[in-house]
């Protein structure tokens, strides 16, 4: 885990398994039961924000490209049910490895 950059949003759980089956393969990966978890309703507007950054890491992620830890957002243009347009902010930041940041506990590498 130390190695992998993760992104700050809703794409960190898909990030780690991919980047740990790409590392690592199939056999890496497990499924445990961390209990029970409430989610909250969100509007159709907010949902597909959270699936725009789902398809963002999983499409990095899919065709090989480095990960740019400086980008912060992107946009998204969402149709409203009124009829007209809306730009959303895409938040896309992703940190960088643990192991590559000053500080870190040189031993732990």
């Amino acid at each position: 885990m130390e190695s992998l950059t993760v992104p700050t949003g809703y794409g960190v759980e898909i990030a780690s398994l991919l980047d740990t089956h790409t590392r690592h393969g199939l056999d890496a990966i497990a499924q445990v039961d961390l209990g029970c978890r409430a989610h909250r309703h969100q509007r159709d507007h907010d949902l597909a924000v959270m699936a725009a950054e789902l398809l963002a890491v999983v499409h990095a992620r899919r065709h090989g490209e480095p990960v740019d830890v400086t980008i912060a957002s992107e946009t998204l243009e969402q149709f409203t049910r009124e009829g007209g347009w809306r730009t959303r902010a895409l938040p896309l930041r992703q940190r960088p490895p643990a192991a590559t940041q000053p500080g870190y506990p040189a031993g732990a590498r």
